[in-house]
């Protein structure tokens, strides 16, 4: 019967040994990506004519009304005509066109 190699000898091999990185080159990278991150562009805010155009894409009905809601220019208060006849009262984020929870939302004057 043979016996493996024992694996010592493999492991001191130089073609498996890897030169370990410099702190000075770890910091540098560490450094580049912190900064890549702090300059990310912030996440577009939909206009009024896109959010008419997801609200359409995503949901039944006509719009009755469309106003951006006082104190936050990124939601719109929506009334949508459903085609059941009944009137939907919605909130819509204009970043990521989720909906939110309806509460009593006065338009901009």
């Amino acid at each position: 019967m043979k016996q493996p190699a024992p694996l010592l000898s493999a492991l001191g091999s130089p073609l498996l040994q890897r030169p370990r990185p410099s702190s000075r080159l770890l910091s540098v990278i560490a450094a580049l990506l912190i900064s890549g991150a702090l300059c990310a562009a912030p996440p577009a805010v939909m206009d009024r004519e896109q959010v008419a155009q997801h609200i359409a894409r995503h949901y039944q009905g006509k719009i009755l009304d469309l106003q951006p809601v006082a104190g936050d220019g990124q939601v719109y208060r929506v009334k949508l005509l459903q085609p059941s006849g009944r009137v939907r009262l919605m909130l819509i984020n204009a970043q990521d066109g989720s909906q939110r929870p309806f509460a009593t939302a006065r338009p901009e004057e």
